[in-house]
């Protein structure tokens, strides 16, 4: 059986009668790190603040290591709480913020000394101690603003998009630095964030929520590959969407089909030439190709759609205006409540 260590079970939460969060339920492994993911809006900080103690939920139960804490007050719950804007003290130099947590539990001058230094050198940031906020980028200002949450030990750590007030260009470096921390320190966390990618690299288990709700709960390999609504298959990776109409080779759609996703990587481009064995293809004409390094994406007219497949490395040798062979290797269909992945029958 699974170890469950942090719990919500059936939470709601309105403000001035509209309803942020709907029947909340997950429960997340010790040791794991869980993501929340939605658009703007969804419930997720919401649901972050209420495990925290700074908001309160209208009915059902919070529980981190099977105590029920609806009723324990946010100092008193044992959390680390990394904000989105970091809110380190300004007047404070790196080490005395590290140490703020650790000073109001009253822990001796020694063992503060202790724990700071080992956290400064843990996050790279010794030769740093004497500085203040205001002379640190904005990623040493994220380990610091960590170390400080992990100061006290605390048995949960919370992170709210701990990565938006970062340069795009270093965040990728700081989600992996972030996981190898949490891991090595075995925290059991929560970030909420609404970048999928960031979810999908940083997250063991990832909660998609939507107006509210949970869409669906899953890794990320899950979710990519096993989408249970319409709203995860377009949230979770680039998702074309079409009609289910019989240009479509090699697929057969039930009149109750709705709407067809399919994603770039299930898009197989061949020179007219190649694959003469194919059966199921449509003709294409590449109008254009996009070149980003570790992959290519192609934007072809299709029996006048336009279609994107992506490729990995070069699509050079693949020339605008090339008339070329598309062939679709499994999709999404969609129907009221639900979504089903096809696979083209000639690779079935």
């Amino acid at each position: 059986m699974s170890d469950i260590y942090i719990k919500m079970q059936e939470v709601d939460k309105a403000f001035h009668g509209f309803l942020a969060s709907q029947n909340i339920t997950f429960g997340i492994e010790k040791g794991h790190i869980a993501a929340l993911l939605g658009p703007s809006g969804s419930g997720k900080t919401t649901i972050l603040r209420m495990i925290a103690g700074l908001t309160q939920p209208d009915c059902g139960q919070v529980c981190i290591a099977g105590k029920c804490i609806n009723h324990v007050p946010a100092n008193k719950r044992d959390i680390g709480f990394v904000f989105q804007n970091y809110s380190l003290f300004r007047h404070m130099n790196i080490f005395d913020n590290v140490a703020f947590g650790l000073k109001v539990k009253k822990k001796k001058k020694v063992e503060i000394n202790r724990r700071v230094t080992e956290l400064l050198e843990l996050v790279g940031l010794s030769n740093l101690r004497e500085c203040y906020p205001y002379q640190l980028s904005g990623g040493q200002r994220q380990r610091v603003a960590f170390a400080r949450a992990v100061a006290t030990n605390p048995q949960v750590l919370l992170l709210d998009e701990p990565f938006a007030a970062i340069d795009r260009q270093i965040r990728k470096e700081l989600r992996v630095w972030l996981r190898d921390m949490i891991k090595k320190l075995g925290i059991t966390s929560i970030f909420v964030t609404h970048d999928q990618e960031e979810a999908m690299e940083l997250a063991d288990d990832i909660i998609v929520i939507n107006q509210g709700k949970i869409e669906q709960i899953g890794t990320p390999f899950q979710l990519y590959t096993n989408p249970k609504s319409v709203f995860v298959a377009n949230f979770i990776g680039d998702a074309m969407k079409f009609e289910p109409e019989e240009w479509l080779a090699g697929f057969a759609f039930d009149k109750q089909v709705e709407q067809v996703l399919i994603r770039t990587e299930n898009v197989y481009v061949f020179r007219m030439d190649e694959k003469p064995e194919l059966k199921y293809y449509n003709i294409g004409i590449i109008n254009s190709v996009s070149y980003y390094g570790s992959y290519s994406e192609l934007y072809i007219s299709c029996q006048g759609k336009s279609i994107i497949a992506r490729q990995a490395g070069s699509a050079e040798q693949l020339c605008v205006g090339e008339e070329v062979k598309v062939h679709i290797r499994e999709l999404f269909v969609c129907f009221k409540n639900d979504i089903e992945k096809m696979v083209n029958r000639e690779d079935v």
